[in-house]
């Protein structure tokens, strides 16, 4: 980490002003320059390139208006409100150079202490800010001690550099060791601030660190306190979302969807491990954990349980075969693939291309079968001929719409790879038994054409979910390789009408119109003009007519 850029000025400019300031630079910055230290002596370490966007100051020994009307003079500054007492702080010096970085604006504050209202709400706390406190003192409030440092910045030989690391809770060892810890007494952090426990596990999925024993006490110890709420809760139970209009989660279930997607992002097996483990799941997705014990037939899946086979299909999304057959590796995936260095993918995209990994599709994942357990039926209780969860994909859809209405779960931005679209997610589960029972030879042209050639549905996301499924689909005796031809030869089919569009073999664009059929054939228009529409739409698709002329011929042939 250095500190030439232009941006940066406004610092050594603050030194000059204020000789008896010390500024130091925190958070998650500093974490992020001990942990790239961390990998370049240890190159398995995940989080090797990391890069923070976000850089936290706290500046001594100047007082608040003076620090106000000094940052006033050399950028745009705004105070977060009196709850957090941080001013918002933009550069003048470098300002192109800072939004084309893409850096958040920086946070400077004076050094300060929090007394929490004992709510468990992050915003339910005092803040008292005090220039002459010790560095110590502010780090003591933090939550882990991976973020409880500081880096003293000093001006030597006219340049600006980093000076001493302030380490009073021994978090650079913490890194060395790869463990998450809590700063001071874990069961006082996590009552201050109920997301902090799902802040420790995202960390512990991202960073691949474990989290130190007592922080894991304390944190399933406080957890079935995640669902606290404010005023009256009638109705309000953790798989429901009756009620809130009458009370408000202490928790903010924005927050909560956050942390649970980027861990989830981050390393989905090791998410599910930790969310069940720290009963995170039993307090925001109860309907999942009664898919432990819920038996599958074992003709069609050696592996056990709905549990056993969906955490199965999570491990799928950073396996070889998965980063070989859609192009791109999850980025946990360490192992180089053998044969080429950037395998294309089997499937190019019919809408352009999408992001082989995003959090979508590992939603769809960890949903995709939770309409088993209430679909369960079995000889022994249901006079069946096997163990079934007939229609379990429609029944399933909707508890995940349930589900993702009830955590907001559509509330990272819509541009990136961790947006969530909740209707896309119900119908990716509603839609992932499509390829089990119907060769894809069988499908018509025009079908192929809805499910992966449409741009309102996720196509993609719905072959790479089938894939995961079927891979965690186990043949009896655990020894055989799942039957995913099906799925293949639907892959090849899409890239051969993919083909054809692109040589202008296959012409996607309807060839004729409604009102152009009703005045070739000379008949009124109703329903019987959609028929033949679809009709028509099949035989292009299927490259039997190609241009106009022949649809028109096709056309009196056929209906004249």
């Amino acid at each position: 980490m250095d500190f030439i850029q232009p941006y940066f000025v406004w610092i050594k400019s603050l030194i000059a002003a204020f000789p008896e300031a010390e500024i130091f630079l925190v958070g998650g910055a500093v974490r992020d320059s001990l942990l790239k230290r961390a990998a370049s002596m240890e190159a398995s370490l995940v989080p090797a390139g990391r890069e923070s966007k976000d850089y936290d100051f706290i500046v001594r020994g100047v007082q608040a208006r003076k620090l106000q009307e000094f940052l006033g003079t050399v950028g745009i500054v705004n105070l977060v409100g009196r709850t957090f007492g941080v001013y918002k702080f933009i550069p003048d010096e470098g300002y192109d150079e800072f939004k084309a970085s893409g850096l958040e604006a920086f946070d400077v504050a004076l050094p300060r202490t929090e007394t929490s209202w004992g709510t468990g709400g992050y915003r339910d706390v005092e803040v008292q800010s005090n220039h002459e406190l010790p560095i110590e003192e502010d780090l003591g409030r933090r939550d882990f001690t991976i973020n409880a440092m500081a880096l003293r910045l000093e001006i030597r030989n006219l340049k600006l550099e980093i000076g001493d690391l302030v380490d009073p809770y021994g978090g650079q060892k913490d890194i060395e060791a790869k463990i998450v810890r809590a700063v001071r007494d874990p069961k006082t952090r996590f009552d201050e601030d109920y997301t902090r426990m799902l802040r420790a596990l995202r960390f512990a999925c991202e960073l691949g660190f474990e989290i130190e024993p007592g922080t894991l006490g304390a944190l399933k110890e406080v957890m079935p306190r995640l669902n606290d709420t404010r005023g009256e809760s009638i109705g309000l139970s953790p798989g429901s979302s009756k009620g809130l209009a009458l009370a408000e989660f202490v928790a903010p279930r924005e927050v909560i969807s956050r942390e649970l997607i980027k861990a989830f992002y981050a390393d989905p097996v090791r998410a599910f491990d930790l969310y069940d483990e720290s009963g995170a799941f039993a307090m925001l997705m109860p309907e999942l954990l009664k898919m432990k014990s819920c038996p599958q037939p074992p003709e069609f899946h050696s592996e056990g349980d709905v549990w056993a086979h969906t955490r199965l299909a999570l491990g799928v999304l950073k396996s070889e075969e998965y980063a070989r057959l859609f192009g791109q590796t999850h980025p946990l995936l360490t192992s180089p693939i053998k044969g080429e260095e950037n395998p294309p993918p089997l499937v190019g995209g019919a809408r352009g291309g999408v992001d082989p990994y995003n959090a979508l599709l590992i939603m769809a994942i960890l949903l995709h079968d939770v309409g088993k357990p209430p679909m369960l039926r079995t000889p022994q209780e249901h006079g069946v001929d096997r163990i079934r969860h007939d229609e379990h994909d429609i029944v399933g859809a909707e508890i995940a719409r349930e589900i993702a209405k009830r955590l907001v779960l559509t509330i990272m931005p819509i541009e990136g790879a961790l947006h969530v679209d909740a209707d896309k997610l119900v119908w990716l589960i509603k839609h992932h038994l499509l390829l089990l029972h119907t060769a894809a030879e069988d499908f018509k042209a025009s079908t192929v054409e809805k499910y992966f050639f449409n741009e309102k549905n996720p196509g993609e996301e719905l072959l790479r979910l089938a894939f995961c499924d079927g891979s965690a689909s186990l043949p009896p005796g655990g020894g055989g390789k799942p039957n995913l031809q099906n799925l293949f030869d639907m892959m090849a089919r899409i890239k051969r009408m993919e083909t054809a569009v692109r040589e202008k073999k296959l012409v996607v664009k309807p060839l004729v119109n409604g009102d152009e059929i009703m005045a070739i054939l000379k008949i009124p228009a109703g329903p019987g003009v959609g028929e033949i529409i679809r009709a028509l739409r099949e035989e292009q698709l299927s490259a039997r007519v190609t241009s106009k002329e022949e649809a028109v011929e096709w056309l009196k042939k056929n209906f004249g």
